[in-house]
């Protein structure tokens, strides 16, 4: 693991695309200062929260997480994207699908590894994160499949988010354009865990405070039960920036950056050496068995 006291260059109000031919998409990329000729880095990108109508890339968990990446060896970017006020969804899902798009085609330009990307976010961000890597997994979208997601304190399915979130005027009404229960199916495909299926395989880290006051902790055990390889951290007692567990961003950003270095940098286990390692568990469970007769 890189040394976390390598210097950082940081790029500001990069464009990476321009929507509706008339609202520039900016991002800010963090970059460690060190990257030889030779070297191609892995990327992080990171969506920020915000009810998806506030919120910028120049947040302090954007500029605080980025620059801990980059500081670790990864090319991190702080993405903003069209908030609700000013374009309802799908627009913020085109945006991030652009936004990891983009990163790719600059591969040869900042020496990035487009096959080693992986994207994160927090609140709303969180959800972008979890609903753009399920639906890059789909046949056709190669160009913003990513290959880990972590989510934080997301919500995921808006509609069994329940109480004043289905107010005509709460954030998700906002998102969708109308009162929520009066556009259910806009806000059904806004939903990650309608696009995975048996055969989705990207890794997921979930992240959730049990006392969220927010998003309810429910919305991370839905998408925990929906993705068939996910890990799930229950912060007891934290609320939606987890004041009140016994984890806050510090040590989150470390768990992050073990998340993110095991499935962006370490070689990816090919279905053979997952079948020879199935079959050694299920020996030694047989063994096992047998002597506790």
């Amino acid at each position: 693991m890189d040394n976390n006291q390598n210097e950082i260059e940081i790029e500001i109000d990069v464009t990476y695309g321009i929507a509706e031919s008339v609202f520039e998409l900016k991002l800010d990329l963090y970059k460690p200062a060190d990257t030889g000729a030779n070297t191609r880095r892995s990327v992080i990108l990171f969506f920020h929260g915000g009810g998806w109508e506030t919120g910028d890339k120049g947040s302090m968990l954007g500029k605080g997480s980025c620059t801990f990446f980059a500081k670790h060896g990864f090319v991190c970017a702080s993405v903003n994207y069209r908030l609700s006020g000013l374009a309802t969804f799908p627009a913020q899902l085109d945006d991030v699908q652009a936004a990891v798009s983009w990163i790719r085609s600059q591969a040869n330009r900042y020496r990035l590894d487009p096959d080693r990307i992986g994207i994160w976010g927090h609140s709303a961000g969180g959800h972008l994160a979890a609903l753009l890597g399920a639906v890059g997994a789909l046949d056709g979208n190669e160009s913003c499949r990513v290959r880990a997601v972590a989510t934080s304190a997301a919500p995921v399915d808006l509609l069994q988010m329940g109480g004043w979130h289905n107010g005509p005027d709460s954030p998700e009404s906002r998102l969708v354009g109308g009162p929520l229960l009066e556009n259910r199916q806009l806000a059904e495909t806004a939903n990650p865990i309608r696009y995975i299926t048996d055969a989705f395989s990207t890794p997921y880290l979930i992240i959730h405070g049990t006392r969220d006051e927010i998003v309810p902790y429910s919305q991370a055990e839905l998408l925990y039960e929906a993705i068939p390889n996910a890990t799930l951290v229950r912060i007891k007692g934290g609320d939606h920036d987890y004041t009140g567990g016994n984890l806050f961003w510090g040590e989150l950003y470390e768990l992050l950056l073990a998340f993110f270095h095991k499935h962006l940098r370490a070689a990816p286990e090919s279905p053979e050496v997952a079948r020879q390692r199935r079959a050694y568990m299920e020996g030694q469970v047989r063994h096992f068995s047998r002597e506790s007769c």
